[in-house]
């Protein structure tokens, strides 16, 4: 069931990014700012307390592993289980290459629909607010099509689909705002499809006690290389237009997707996830 409780994770987390900001505004209208930020640390206590009423198990570790390790060690055991694991590192480095391109996606949006389209803050809110509905869908959609796919297809489509409607997005007319909506809903059901089977992927072939150190591994190959991503996006789209930089990232995401299925590591990773629907649990397979 891991990839179905990632899709409920992205499910959540999407729907706080939707409700955040209506919930911000709403309080600013109608409550000083003092009182505003208040509530923001009282949420920020409130997520701490819950965090203490939760057990998290330690996972065994090897008789060699030491128990306290530098940095620098916990980087390179982490490295090296990942190495032992090829199609995983494969997958991998083709999703730091998408965050290369994908994130400055994020920090465009605003001006997409402000130079490109000429809307207002309504506009942009409504394009946010599309993104985020999409999400929601794909992060319930998820659990079923696991049951049907493997993680490799999901992947794969997740990110050949986000590439193709972002070229699309790039080359629509100024008059075209309300397609470049409906496109956002079908923009946002793409990152559950690649998000969701990955983290499974993780859990279920990464010894459970290393698990941590190569999760903290790829989340710094991604973070690592959203500011070069944004570095190259700001000058191509001032230079060029940033409805340009939509369809020339839109393009290389989509050849990312279609050449991961070169690589043999990538191939052989080519099995079905074991998945369910996100109707419920009766429609799993119960122990005899």
């Amino acid at each position: 069931h891991l990839t179905r409780v990632a899709g409920w994770n992205f499910f959540l987390g999407s729907g706080v990014a939707m409700a955040g900001p209506v919930l911000g505004a709403f309080l600013m209208g109608v409550a000083p700012m003092g009182a505003v930020i208040a509530v923001d640390v009282a949420g920020a206590l409130i997520a701490v307390a819950s965090l203490m009423l939760v057990r998290i198990p330690h996972p065994h570790r090897a008789s060699d592993d030491p128990v306290t390790a530098g940095v620098v060690a916990e980087f390179i055991a982490g490295w090296r289980e990942l190495l032992a694991h090829r199609g995983l590192l494969a997958l991998a480095l083709v999703l730091t290459v998408v965050t290369v391109l994908y994130m400055p996606i994020n920090a465009l949006f605003p001006l997409m629909t402000s130079a490109h389209f000429n809307g207002d803050a309504l506009a942009a809110s409504a394009v946010e607010l599309a993104f985020g509905a999409g999400m929601l869908i794909g992060s319930l959609a998820i659990g079923g099509l696991s049951a049907r796919f493997s993680g490799v297809q999901l992947i794969s489509a997740g990110i050949i689909l986000i590439g193709a409607l972002l070229g699309v997005s790039g080359l629509l007319p100024s008059s075209a705002f309300w397609l470049f909506v409906v496109l956002c809903v079908a923009m946002g059901f793409s990152p559950p499809l690649f998000g969701a089977p990955l983290m499974a992927m993780f859990q279920t072939q990464v010894d459970p006690s290393k698990l941590g150190r190569v999760m903290s591994l790829f989340m710094t190959m991604t973070m690592l290389v959203t500011p070069v991503g944004l570095l190259l996006a700001g000058p191509v789209a001032e230079k060029v237009g940033v409805a340009v930089w939509f369809a020339i990232s839109g393009l290389l995401i989509t050849a990312t997707g279609l050449l991961m299925w070169a690589l043999p590591a990538v191939r052989e990773m080519d099995q079905p996830v074991r998945g369910s629907s996100m109707l419920g649990a009766e429609e799993c397979p119960q122990p005899e």
